[in-house]
């Protein structure tokens, strides 16, 4: 899914991961820099990644903008401390993908916002 993100400059992401399974949506630091965000909120989070190690994010950092065609959200995110991965730098959880109304073709990979 292709969006952008609107702080104090647009940042535009190509393949950004529409995740059912989900419970937050993800932000690397290095991006959450980029955005020149102000500081996270503090957060006694503790996430379980899929090989199973812990780990704690810097933060939370709440109504960002962002727009997916001519639809734009503010939504939070956590904010963690890993590499950004080019093919999915940034994860929109099942929250995300309910308040956008989304719907979601399993079969094709099509994503359409009513």
């Amino acid at each position: 899914m292709t969006c952008q993100l609107w702080s104090l400059m647009r940042l535009n992401i190509e393949n950004a991961l529409a995740d059912l399974g989900a419970n937050i949506n993800v932000m690397p630091y290095k991006m959450f820099e980029q955005l020149g965000l102000r500081k996270p909120k503090y957060t006694r989070m503790s996430i379980q990644l899929v090989d199973r190690t812990i780990t704690y994010p810097r933060g939370i950092i709440e109504d960002v903008l962002v727009q997916i065609n001519k639809f734009i959200f503010p939504i939070d995110f956590v904010v963690l401390d890993m590499d950004e991965d080019s093919e999915v730098p940034l994860i929109l959880g099942r929250h995300f993908l309910a308040t956008a109304k989304t719907i979601l073709n399993v079969g094709t990979g099509k994503l359409c916002f009513v």
